[in-house]
């Protein structure tokens, strides 16, 4: 471990000091756009209606739903997905672009009094500031998209294909620009990596899902503003049923690290070999374990050490295939299952584990509160192989902890793991007849 890190392209410093400014510029700029809008042209009668009804109806939810997103913003402190956007993509819809900046503050302004409040450090007021901003900036190239570049509401309102074509546009483009921002927000903070962000499929599914019924419900506010009410309890129904899904995977997940905690892994482990033995197929079985670790805690403090280990999870989330199974197995100990994979791959990926280990430089605070690089980290991994070693997951992992031991006594920061059995193949033997000799 580095207390004088080498220079980087992105210091911890730096990673602050980029996020205190887009906490400044997104609100501010979206603050000028408000202003700008307003003075671009004022709001029909009508639209003023359309905006009161997705207000109410929006502020009416949050007051359904405030104790379910009391318990969301508990068990998944970031990048929870938001449930208003039905209300903020029908915004985007029907109203001007100054109207629909103004729904934002109005929306989130509530939820935080009412929901988010006390709930999490991450729900602190600045934070909500910043997801104002940046939903409002969403929300303004969503709707340039539909809008033809003009501050107007759209006016392709009604079914057809024109409009079909633009809503669809419009999704995508609010999901893309909203999850940049998103992940760049946790990116700085060195809360979770771009690439983990975008990983994450069930959220990114519920995301699009809640702006498809917001184009919906767009389109009935335009059309028929008296069917609003039927679109709410389905919108309170999902929001329970996502709040159902992150309490599972709560269960699931190890909190500090965010892979499969060690029930989890075992579950997933045993399935993944039974599937094994179905198809007479091989599996790896790695267990993990950072060198030193103690010394970490000792000289940055145990916030430091959880930082470690949660760059750690996400480099497991993130390095290995979509189907491999990595969990966390206790302490600094993680285990790694590699399904349909022989002993060469097993062997290269997990070199490939450990050379990423010594590459890391984890962003943490020490014991005074002073920013630190954490570098110089490395992991000793024992590998097994599924049937070789054991035909259950507690005989493979028995068998890789004894590698990793003797990683250990070999000198730390290497690979271990049994050579692969080589069959025996039975040397031709010459044969010893005596040819028998013919007369023509």
């Amino acid at each position: 471990m580095d207390a004088h890190p080498r220079p980087i392209a992105l210091t911890f410093r730096d990673a602050h000091g980029l996020l205190r400014a887009l906490l400044v510029a997104l609100p501010a700029s979206a603050l000028m756009l408000l202003v700008l809008g307003f003075f671009a042209g004022q709001p029909t009668a009508t639209e003023w209606t359309r905006f009161g009804a997705l207000a109410g109806f929006a502020v009416l939810q949050g007051e359904l739903s405030r104790q379910v997103e009391r318990a969301r913003r508990r068990y998944g402190s970031y990048g929870v997905v938001s449930m208003t956007s039905v209300w903020i993509m029908a915004a985007a819809i029907t109203l001007p672009l100054s109207l629909c900046l103004a729904l934002v503050p109005i929306i989130y302004g509530h939820l935080y009094f009412r929901a988010w409040r006390g709930t999490s450090d991450y729900m602190l007021p600045n934070r909500v500031v910043y997801n104002i901003g940046m939903h409002a900036w969403t929300l303004a190239v969503s709707h340039v998209v539909l809008a033809g570049f003009t501050w107007a509401a759209p006016s392709t309102v009604g079914v057809t294909p024109h409009t079909a074509v633009l809503a669809a546009v419009a999704v995508g483009t609010y999901f893309a620009v909203n999850g940049v921002l998103v992940a760049i927000g946790l990116h700085l903070r060195g809360q979770q990596t771009l690439v983990g962000y975008f990983l994450r499929l069930h959220e990114a599914t519920l995301e699009l899902s809640m702006l498809a019924l917001g184009v919906v419900v767009g389109l009935i506010v335009a059309s028929a503003p008296a069917l609003i009410p039927f679109v709410l309890l389905p919108v309170v129904v999902m929001h329970r049923a996502a709040l159902t899904r992150q309490l599972q995977k709560a269960a699931e997940t190890d909190a500090k690290t965010g892979i499969a905690n060690a029930a989890s892994w075992q579950a997933q482990a045993d399935d993944a070999l039974r599937a094994a033995a179905r198809d007479s197929a091989q599996a790896g079985v790695l267990m993990v374990d950072l060198d030193f670790f103690k010394k970490v805690n000792d000289t940055y403090g145990h916030y430091a050490g959880d930082d470690v280990l949660a760059a750690v999870g996400e480099l497991l989330r993130t390095d290995l295939r979509r189907f491999d199974v990595p969990g966390r197995f206790g302490g600094e100990e993680f285990a790694v299952l590699l399904p349909a994979t022989d002993h060469a791959g097993t062997m290269r990926i997990a070199e490939r584990l450990r050379q990423r280990v010594t590459e890391l430089e984890v962003a943490t605070e020490d014991g005074d509160g002073n920013p630190v690089i954490v570098t110089g980290l490395s992991a000793s991994i024992g590998a097994a192989m599924y049937p070789e070693h054991g035909t259950e997951v507690r005989a493979c992992l028995r068998a890789a902890d004894q590698f990793v031991y003797r990683a250990k006594h070999n000198g730390r920061n290497q690979v271990v793991g049994a050579a692969p059995k080589r069959s025996v193949v039975p040397t031709p033997r010459l044969s010893t007849m005596t040819p028998v000799m013919t007369c023509p």
